[in-house]
């Protein structure tokens, strides 16, 4: 079972033999680990398999022979009682060949044999074709070549299946090359679908240009807040929720001037605040004080250095949770400074439940905010592969790849959230992911003069801010709130989504994920407070609590951008969490 990091061990030069007692295997990934014996206790009895094992199978090292070329299975491989070769040969005359072997005491030897001519083409192309698909473990990594293999030999491979095609149009969905008789329909549909694909990317990218030309305008405005100017509380009468102003009752407009988007709002440095020596100044990030109070905690602190030990104790009666492997790999990643054990128990949640989005975005992110960048961008292609009807699934691997300098891929990825048509649980997301995609063009020009993306000219601008708040959530059908307090008491939220400062609030996600976010592109001084309103969730939670992701940015597309990311759990009752103080100056 393969759940977490590498697919495959690095293997060592000592014989590992493979012993499998389940019905359903991947046969190809144990031939790949087994350099000993593979013993398959469904089909061989256990005496025989003992027998066997007092001895080494040989090792095939190879084939050679002129034109003789692409053997599989790839040299050096185990040669256990039955031993099939395939590959290719140049020519069309008989061609004399040898295999050579290699026993357990090292000793070599070749055994001679002649490639006709008589096999019949289509059937060795599929057998050769069969052990390509097999040698390519494991098969996630190589997902394309696995998929154009199958299309081409017309076999089963874990991307593809048998079809019975009936109608040309059955033919164009699947992508399936049709008889020749009918390829010249067959191309003819084919290009009248990429004209109305071109016609459905024209009208998403209207539909993406109104979003971001708000958002321009947006960043275009000096807000002025009039002096004197104290926001009045008012009650949030759609929900009930704690004190700030109804839907609809935004204050009217200050003093807005307009200024264009011209080379100085272009230079970073001139956006930034000034301290009296004229040296540029962030807001501090103050974390409010969160210690989960768990007796599991307190048994490990109390435990000293046989706290591992207890943990594995403990899983018995708490390895139900996430909370439980997230808190305890906190414990001995900040406590006990031991980074490999708090990796050892994070891939538990990989495995509480296999093939869960939900705990794999939960290792996804943790292991993001580690910097285990590397494992996180497999994690969230697992997701990916998962819930690929999700735009969530693409920008959570967009972004991890962005940190790791990935920015073709990471530009890619976002492109499709841009463009890409998505449930109406996900309101306006595009344009939140096309702030973030022009972030990171900005980034990959200064580093490496290309930009890689597709986009129009209008819809390329970098709009840097002294704040901005991410909040995501695990869960699906979760209804939750991100809330920004400003220091004149205004409160930003999903009912009052502009401020007088300035402050602009995205949707309201009621459903699954978000994110939802809160910009601000000139600071006012004092504190902004930063909080969290849980509504509650409508499903089961597999995870035991629903966990949620904080990113708090200050200078948020500049070059001295910092960001702090949190992860906390809530309870599964309503409740008000206050989470952050940014302070400026």
């Amino acid at each position: 079972m393969t759940t977490f990091g590498p697919a495959l061990p690095v293997m060592g030069s000592r014989p590992v033999h493979v012993l499998c007692s389940q019905a359903t295997t991947d046969r190809a990934v144990l031939d790949r680990l087994a350099t000993g014996h593979l013993f398959d206790l469904t089909t061989e009895k256990v005496e025989a398999c003992l027998a066997a094992w007092k001895t080494e199978p040989a090792i095939f090292l190879g084939v050679e022979g002129e034109g003789v070329s692409e053997i599989l299975p790839p040299a050096p491989c185990r040669a256990d009682r039955v031993l099939g070769i395939a590959g290719r040969v140049a020519g069309g005359a008989a061609v004399e060949a040898k295999g050579r072997f290699r026993d357990a005491s090292g000793k070599t030897w070749e055994v001679p044999f002649t490639i006709g001519t008589g096999v019949e083409g289509a059937r060795a192309d599929r057998t050769w074709a069969r052990k390509k698909v097999a040698s390519l473990v494991p098969a996630a990594a190589h997902e394309d070549e696995v998929l154009q293999l199958g299309l081409k030999y017309g076999i089963v491979t874990p991307r593809t299946s048998l079809l019975v095609l009936e109608s040309m149009e059955q033919y164009v969905r699947y992508r399936v090359l049709p008889p020749k008789e009918m390829q010249e329909a067959y191309f003819d549909l084919i290009e009248k679908e990429k004209v109305a694909a071109a016609k459905t990317r024209g009208e998403k990218l209207t539909y993406v240009r109104g979003l971001w030309t708000a958002r321009v305008e947006w960043w275009k405005t000096d807000f002025k807040v009039p002096d004197g100017f104290k926001f009045e509380d008012k009650k949030d009468k759609a929900r009930g929720g704690e004190s700030g102003a109804a839907p609809g009752s935004d204050p009217a407009p200050g003093e807005r001037s307009r200024q264009g988007l011209g080379e100085s709002d272009h230079n970073e440095e001139a956006l930034l605040k000034k301290d009296e020596d004229g040296k540029p100044s962030g807001p501090g990030i103050a974390l409010k004080p969160w210690t989960p109070d768990t007796p599991y905690l307190k048994a490990l602190r109390a435990a000293g250095d046989g706290a591992f030990i207890v943990y594995g104790k403990l899983r018995a009666e708490y390895g139900h949770s996430s909370a439980f492997f997230l808190d305890c790999a906190d414990f001995f990643l900040d406590e006990r400074k031991d980074r490999k054990a708090a990796l050892q128990i994070l891939s538990n949640i990989a495995e509480m439940n296999l093939g869960s989005p939900q705990l794999l975005r939960i290792l996804g992110h943790r292991l993001d905010q580690m910097e285990e960048t590397s494992l996180a961008a497999e994690v969230f292609r697992d997701v990916l592969r998962l819930r690929p009807e999700e735009p969530q699934s693409y920008r959570d691997l967009a972004l991890v790849l962005a940190k790791r300098a990935e920015y073709a891929e990471s530009i890619a990825l976002l492109e499709k959230v841009v463009l890409g048509t998505w449930d109406g649980r996900f309101p306006e997301l595009e344009v939140l992911a096309l702030g973030e995609l022009n972030e990171i063009v900005t980034v990959c020009r200064a580093k490496t003069g290309k930009e890689f993306h597709t986009l129009p000219a209008d819809l390329v601008a970098s709009l840097p801010c002294d704040l901005r708040v991410t909040l995501t959530w695990d869960a699906d059908a979760c209804d939750m709130d991100l809330w920004v307090v400003e220091p004149d008491g205004e409160k930003a939220f999903y009912g009052h989504r502009e401020t007088m400062s300035g402050g602009r609030f995205g949707p309201d996600f009621t459903q699954g994920y978000g994110p939802e976010e809160y910009l601000v592109k000139k600071a006012i001084s004092g504190k902004f407070q930063v909080k969290i309103d849980f509504y509650g969730n409508t499903q089961q939670v597999l995870a035991g609590a629903t966990t949620v992701q904080i990113c708090i940015y200050k200078n948020y597309g500049r070059p001295n951008q910092e960001k702090i990311e949190v992860t906390r759990r809530l309870k599964d009752v309503k409740e008000v969490l206050d989470l952050a103080e940014v302070s400026f100056p």
